[in-house]
């Protein structure tokens, strides 16, 4: 899995290729509306939900130093 542990004692049940397609997704355009020298970081947290549950799961993130999206434009995407 991407960014856990081999030993990680916890099991994460996804849609592999679903996960892979966002994935590839975030990182391309990433890539894309970057500088051609700027660097691009995917970074996997472990989380462990707050409730009775006792669950865990992961947070994925893109981080890149492109032109973003306008405030006008993230708008009309929510």
């Amino acid at each position: 899995m991407i960014g856990i542990e081999e030993n990680d004692e916890n099991l994460y049940e996804m849609d592999k290729l679903r996960l892979n397609q966002v994935l590839l997704n975030l990182i391309a355009n990433a890539v894309k509306f970057s500088n051609r020298n700027s660097k691009v970081t995917i970074k996997c947290t472990k989380l462990q939900f707050r409730d009775v549950s006792n669950k865990h799961g992961f947070q994925i993130k893109v981080i890149n130093y492109g032109v973003g999206i306008r405030e006008d434009e993230l708008a009309r995407l929510f």
